[in-house]
């Protein structure tokens, strides 16, 4: 099989582009596909995936009859410049798992698991309360008990309040709600924005880059 997809007898293929590079090893495979039907569109085994490589992939879609109206990618340089480089005045649409899910949505289990690890070290602290023998020692292990415990109740609540915070993103970048009707735009981005505002002062420090870049994202997020 040809490694583009060919549109016969004079047809021009409209299409919304979504693309990214796989890799064998450490050699990348440059793939665009059709985010509607699945269809891919070219795949190739390339030198590189800098900027030039990319335009070179696109020159192909558009000689065989691709026409392209719309580009969901990663934040990658390469695929970046070369969407400006081939498709000049058309927008891309940062594909919402890198720019979201993929830089929040680790910390759903991140934090998950430190709450179970915080609540598991209660639960110890009371078994070794519980065989102290002397009144010296049982006021020792009552104040690590009780100690755990608060450091339980801080790393639940982190976890419910993140992982709320977390999937009303979620929600708010479907494309209908949950009785079909169409979603508005400015609704959307304020709330996302409401909710990164309430996330970037919830003490986990390592999210506030992520969250920075969300930011700076957010405007061309919503193109869809």
């Amino acid at each position: 099989m040809p490694n583009t997809l060919k549109i016969d007898n004079d047809t021009t293929l409209y299409v919304y582009l979504a693309v990214d590079e796989m890799f064998s090893y450490s050699t990348p495979i440059l793939i665009s596909v059709d985010p509607i039907s699945t269809t891919i569109l070219r795949i190739e085994l390339a030198e590189s995936r800098k900027t030039e490589d990319w335009v070179n992939h696109f020159n192909k879609l558009k000689e065989n009859g691709i026409n392209v109206i719309l580009v969901t990618s990663d934040e990658g340089q390469g695929i970046c410049s070369a969407t400006k480089s081939a498709f000049p005045g058309i927008n891309r649409q940062p594909d919402t798992f890198h720019a979201v899910s993929h830089r929040l949505g680790k910390w759903v289990n991140s934090l998950g698991k430190s709450a179970y690890a915080a609540i598991t070290e209660e639960y110890h602290c009371l078994e070794v309360f519980e065989s102290a023998k002397t009144e010296q020692v049982m006021q020792k292990r009552m104040n690590a008990y009780f100690d755990a415990k608060s450091n339980t109740d801080k790393a639940i609540n982190l976890y419910g309040m993140y992982k709320f915070l977390y999937y009303c993103i979620i929600d708010n970048m479907q494309v209908f709600d949950r009785d079909g009707n169409p979603c508005d735009r400015e609704n959307a981005e304020e709330n996302i924005r409401i909710v990164l505002d309430y996330m970037i002062g919830l003490p986990v420090k390592k999210i506030k880059k992520e969250i920075n870049t969300i930011y700076h994202l957010l405007d061309n997020l919503l193109e869809y």
